[in-house]
């Protein structure tokens, strides 16, 4: 008997449905959510305590709350114990002393459980358990409980030096520095935290290396010797210039320049304001490219390097708002602790004649003054309608590139690198 052959129809019906179930299958996959992390819950939390208004923190809580449950789940004990810890910190600051004694009780209890040697804890592999005491170290130590953070610390420690954690080993060793530092032994501070450098290198982790280095030139200016203070703040920088990190290279820049202004290293103090004004230009910061090219105005007189000052006077002048009248105030009171102010009878000479009397004596290689001249124009023009001081501003901004470049030419003193 042959086999009965199906109809045309019917196989059309059959491969319909099979594309049916298929486009449905699909369309579940494309819909199905995806599973919130602890780690996105955290950073939401995060966000929330940020925000100016925040006020009540229950919102924040339940989402560490729920952060903890998932981590529980994932099986990220360390992430749960810190999430309960970041309760516990928040309830205390709330008020709530319930939630931040029960909180902070989870917290160490989950990582206790963890290394005690017991069933539970009888597979934990050494570099799991280097994870967890240096977790548990950082809690205590968060919490005020020293002698039991540095017995933490230095079983983490060792564990993690085994299992070859070299970012672990690093922030153990950075951590028993800290902890030294604060009951005063510099000495053995400085030691635990250069012993973390190796170990940041080894893990390539330049933002922990950066953060080391700013902790030996904390340590070493404690023991008031600025200057190893300022090379090690220094080194932080040029390290982060190098991994791209411009908040740290700044911040780094900002202690290196205060330590030489306190040595009265003017030199090395130019140097980095140089730098740091460009960053801000790097990252679009108009202010603090105004404050540090005022600071660098007046650190250049200090060096009496006075061209070079009136120079950066006047582009302090020229990038603060024109609406900003306590910035402008400033910048007078600076123009005259340099000894350029207005003379008698300047305010008595129009604009014109200022900017003609600023060409003449940048021909005559008389910078100095052509500057301060430029200087006079616009305290000149405070004052005039809008329309003037745009086109006044660009014809200054144009007359001081050419004195400058005349400057350059016949090489009368050192530019700065980022004016």
């Amino acid at each position: 008997m042959s086999r009965h052959q199906p109809t045309r129809q019917r196989s059309l019906f059959c491969c319909w449905v099979g594309l049916s179930v298929l486009v449905a299958i699909s369309a579940f996959a494309q819909t199905a959510p995806t599973p919130v992390t602890g780690q996105q819950l955290v950073r939401r939390a995060e966000a929330i305590l940020q925000q100016p208004q925040a006020g009540d923190p229950s919102q924040a809580i339940s989402l560490y709350q729920t952060a903890a449950q998932t981590f529980h789940q994932a099986g990220e004990v360390e992430a749960e114990a810190l999430t309960w810890h970041r309760i516990a910190f928040i309830a205390t600051k709330a008020g709530n002393a319930s939630l931040a004694k029960s909180a902070a009780e989870k917290a160490r209890t989950i990582l206790q459980i963890r290394t005690l040697p017991t069933r539970s804890s009888a597979g934990l592999s050494t570099s799991q358990a280097a994870r967890a005491y240096l977790t548990l170290g950082r809690i205590y130590l968060e919490s005020g409980d020293m002698k039991a953070a540095v017995d933490a610390y230095k079983t983490g420690l060792a564990r993690a030096i085994d299992s070859r954690l070299y970012r672990e080993a690093a922030a153990g060793h950075v951590a028993l520095g800290l902890i030294a530092a604060q009951s005063g032994d510099l000495d053995v501070a400085i030691r635990l935290t250069k012993s973390s450098l190796d170990f940041w290198r080894g893990a390539k982790d330049f933002s922990g290396e950066a953060m080391a280095l700013n902790n030996l030139a904390r340590f070493h200016e404690r023991k008031n010797d600025l200057q190893q203070a300022a090379d090690f703040d220094t080194a932080a920088s040029n390290l982060t210039r190098f991994s791209g990190n411009h908040k740290v290279e700044s911040e780094s820049l900002v202690e290196a320049m205060r330590l030489y202004l306190i040595m009265g290293n003017h030199n090395e103090a130019a140097l980095a304001c140089e730098k740091l004004i460009g960053l801000a230009r790097l990252n679009g910061d108009r202010q603090k490219e105004h404050e540090r090219t005022i600071t660098l105005a007046m650190l250049e007189a200090q060096r009496e390097n006075m061209p070079s000052a009136y120079r950066l006077l006047l582009k302090a002048f020229l990038v603060a708002p024109q609406n900003d009248a306590e910035s402008i105030k400033q910048i007078k009171e600076l123009v005259a602790k340099v000894e350029v102010a207005s003379q008698a009878g300047t305010a008595q000479k129009s604009r014109e004649s200022l900017l003609v009397e600023a060409e003449n004596l940048s021909r005559r290689g008389d910078f100095s003054a052509a500057y301060r001249t430029l200087l006079r124009a616009l305290f000149a023009n405070e004052g005039k309608a809008n329309s003037l001081n745009v086109a006044l501003n660009l014809r200054i901004k144009s007359l001081s590139h050419q004195i400058e470049a005349q400057q350059k030419k016949l090489a009368v003193t050192r530019p700065s690198q980022f004016d």
